[in-house]
């Protein structure tokens, strides 16, 4: 059964509970007084508040992944350029090429991509000698400087993106152990509803339980 239609069922079997006083009469005399029938009902807010909350912050988390990852893209594509023009200005120059970490290939994952960018870049900074070797590549302190905000930029966009994906995944829990109490309340409810209503198989169908 999908989610919504599990939750419109629970939904409607506490408005019929609720609000149906013959039924009602017959789960009082089991303990499912009004007062307890709003115990569920109160666990089914809990849960419906706590799922939409997760779906917001994971629709807004997919959303800064996506803005992340376009403006991280389009940094890559700049430095790949620098890094190409870098390594032939200084491919008889070993030591320099190991300070701007242009020795090995790019990493494979993006953090690894990320530790080579900083090298390079803040490798450049405040280095004149360098700068002034790359002004015939159109690299410049101007340009360095750029670079480092804009990488700032992704840097702090990657950790906006980790702190909600760790919030988001508590949230998840949260709604998971809600879900559970929920599901263990609604069982107890309908295993004493089928022995209430035994013999009133249409008020039983009317809480939304099969009739076999």
């Amino acid at each position: 059964m999908k989610e919504t239609t599990m939750l419109g069922v629970i939904r409607a079997a506490l408005d019929t509970a609720i609000s149906q006083p013959l039924v009602g009469l017959y789960l009082a005399e089991y303990g499912y007084t009004k007062e307890t029938i709003a115990e569920g009902d109160l666990l089914y807010e809990n849960y419906v508040q706590a799922l939409e909350a997760t779906r917001k912050l994971s629709f807004e988390v997919e959303q800064a992944i996506i803005a992340y990852q376009k403006r991280f893209k389009k940094f890559e594509a700049r430095y790949r350029e620098h890094r190409k023009l870098a390594m032939v200005k200084f491919k008889a120059q070993e030591p320099v090429l190991r300070a701007l970490d242009l020795v090995a290939p790019c990493g494979d994952n993006m953090s690894e991509r990320m530790l080579s960018m900083r090298r390079f870049y803040y490798g450049l900074k405040g280095d004149q000698q360098l700068t002034e070797a790359l002004k015939a590549v159109k690299i410049n302190e101007g340009v360095v400087k750029s670079a480092i905000r804009e990488f700032g930029l992704i840097e702090n966009e990657k950790s906006q993106v980790q702190r909600h994906r760790g919030i988001l995944q508590s949230m998840n829990a949260v709604k998971s152990e809600q879900f559970g109490r929920l599901q263990l309340w609604m069982s107890d409810f309908i295993q004493v509803a089928r022995i209430a209503l035994k013999d009133n198989e249409q008020l039983l169908e009317g809480l939304g339980v099969t009739v076999k």
